[in-house]
């Protein structure tokens, strides 16, 4: 057997032998893992040497369909299972050439702008920087929620120092707001109601280090 680990870290090693970069192979580890339960499901072991890419290739077909999430994560998971294919048969892999994402703020499609490395809105002013290997980093908003999101970094960044008490803070606002820790990311952040829940929750890590002090 596999273990998931060893699937979500084939990213950050097939990405390196290919040239492209690793800083944010982390923004693939969820896909993989995805790969991971497939395969565990499909043909009830997890050992990525033994699988039939072929059949792997079907199930993440019908799992697009009945998955229905936002418009670019099929793109990234294809591009996961791309990275997989070409780990097994080592050889290297080319860039990930942009996707299509939905708009945060209207609902239309956003398109990657090579000359500016964004994803930017078809129909209204929408935009989201990409980040390595052409990524989304963030779901493209209009400016306020963009300035909005930068807001709530700072708030949040002023409350820790070491990258484990960032992690704890996040793991707190994924359970404050009820939702995966993968997807507590304030690049998610796409309107006041949105902004409104962050405010609440980090004043809640406020509020409980403050009692903590005054313990």
């Amino acid at each position: 057997m596999t273990s998931e680990r060893e699937w979500r870290k084939i990213a950050k090693t097939q990405l390196a032998l290919s040239g492209l970069p690793t800083v944010n192979e982390m923004e693939y580890r969820p896909y993989l893992t995805i790969l991971f339960n497939l395969s565990l499901a499909k043909f009830g072991h997890s050992d990525y040497a033994k699988i039939n890419i072929g059949i792997l290739q079907a199930e993440v077909q019908c799992f697009t369909e009945q998955n229905r999430g936002s418009s670019h994560q099929p793109s990234l998971l294809w591009y996961a299972l791309a990275l997989l294919n070409d780990y097994l048969n080592q050889r290297k892999s080319n860039p990930f050439m942009g996707t299509v994402m939905d708009c945060g703020s209207c609902g239309a499609s956003c398109f990657y702008h090579e000359e500016s490395n964004r994803y930017s809105c078809c129909m209204c002013e929408a935009s989201a920087e990409a980040g390595a290997n052409r990524l989304p980093r963030a779901i493209p908003v209009i400016h306020s929620i963009r300035i909005e999101r930068v807001r709530l970094h700072k708030r949040l960044d002023d409350l820790y120092v070491t990258s484990s008490e960032r992690f704890k803070f996040y793991s707190h606002i994924a359970s404050y707001l009820k939702q995966p820790l993968e997807h507590t990311h304030i690049g998610q952040v796409c309107s006041a109601e949105d902004v409104e829940a962050w405010d609440k929750a980090i004043t809640n890590i406020e509020q409980k280090i403050e009692r903590f002090k005054g313990v």
